[in-house]
């Protein structure tokens, strides 16, 4: 088997969402005879404890581990990542390089074949333009020229949802046929129906009815328009936010839905399935996403959904989840109003089983191994 080389910046974070959740995922079922021919590149000598023992490391960069490592993944993503980490890369002289994280090195050796991963596109989008703050809008300006040139520069272009990879096909249509989809998924073990989550509920004080919206802090997520639409349903419930919201959002959601609104914070994973369970239905209102994680996480527990009508939500939920049009508030309101008025529902799942994270790290070492 081919020498693979894996930036692991991301794992250094703390806690794990978004694409260093999907990274571990896939490491960590990654079948355990294909593991010695990885090396999984760290900025710091730091390993994530379930993978430590089982695969090779390198290190580059700071060398130690930090508290908060938040700036230095960014920045690494910006700057260092491209005028610096070559270098590495290229003493160890992989016969592969994985980017799982939108980027490549630049001035990488030629001979060694680049896998960059695209989670989403909506670094494509012209809200970059718009931004006021110039620090953003630098940033932005630098990140997007660098996952641009990965694109273009990459062997294959890895993602996680046909959605996805359709867009990324109309944007770079030369790299079409390059480009492969590795789904998301969950802990099937963890992420099932909850029959009592009343100590769970107790601790976080939730003692009637309540429909559940997570990690709403990007204004694509539609916090604002959730919101909106809660405040006219008129039947008695709470609108409880999982994950992370600015401080602005927090007061927002206060002001105009007084004690109808609960901001959860960070809830640690394994109390995660007991408030899905206890759910009358997980809100999606996003207007983009790459694939949408909770999704498969609410279905996992038999929770109803209700879904913004956008390409990705209907190619992972197909006819599991109440739709509607982004701009049709009215009808978010109803979804929700007769979720909160009718009796909770728990309701199986037939398309749960297509996504499953060995399936997708057994087809990521079959496309290194090409």
């Amino acid at each position: 088997m081919s020498k693979i080389l894996v930036d692991i910046s991301q794992l250094s974070l703390k806690k794990y969402t978004g694409i260093s959740y999907y990274l571990f995922s896939l490491l960590n079922n990654v079948d355990t005879n294909k593991r010695n021919s990885i090396i999984l590149l760290s900025p710091f000598k730091v390993v994530p404890e379930g993978l430590l023992n089982s695969y090779k490391t390198e290190f580059w960069g700071i060398g130690k581990s930090f508290k908060k490592v938040n700036w230095f993944v960014t920045l690494k993503r910006n700057y260092l990542g491209y005028y610096f980490m070559h270098r590495m890369v290229n003493k160890i002289n992989p016969d592969v390089f994985w980017g799982p994280s939108f980027v490549i090195p630049r001035s990488l050796n030629k001979k060694i074949k680049t896998f960059v991963h695209i989670h989403d596109t909506i670094i494509f989008n012209d809200r970059l333009n718009q931004h006021t703050d110039f620090k953003k809008k630098f940033l932005g300006s630098i990140f997007l020229s660098q996952v641009k040139y990965s694109i273009l520069n990459s062997d294959f272009i890895l993602t996680v949802s046909n959605s996805v990879a359709n867009k990324i096909a109309n944007l770079f249509p030369d790299k079409e046929s390059k480009i492969e989809v590795l789904y998301p998924a969950v802990n099937r073990e963890l992420f099932k129906p909850i029959s009592n989550s009343s100590e769970i509920l107790l601790k976080y004080n939730i003692d009637e009815n309540f429909v559940l919206g997570i990690n709403m802090k990007a204004e694509r997520k539609n916090f604002v328009k959730l919101v909106n639409a809660f405040e006219r349903v008129k039947q008695r419930g709470l609108l409880c936010i999982v994950g992370t919201l600015t401080s602005s959002e927090i007061e927002y959601g206060k002001k105009i839905l007084g004690e109808r609104f609960k901001y959860l914070g960070y809830v640690p994973e394994n109390e995660l399935p007991s408030i899905y369970s206890a759910s009358n239905a997980v809100i999606l209102p996003s207007e983009e996403e790459g694939f949408d994680l909770p999704a498969i996480e609410a279905r996992a527990c038999y929770v109803p959904v209700i879904a913004s009508d956008i390409d990705v939500h209907r190619e992972v939920l197909e006819d599991e989840a109440d739709y509607f049009k982004l701009e049709d508030t009215k009808t978010l309101t109803k979804l929700i109003n007769e979720r909160l008025l009718n009796p909770k529902e728990v309701l199986k799942s037939k398309i749960i089983d297509k996504y499953s994270w060995e399936k997708s790290a057994k087809k990521l070492i079959e496309l290194f191994e090409q």
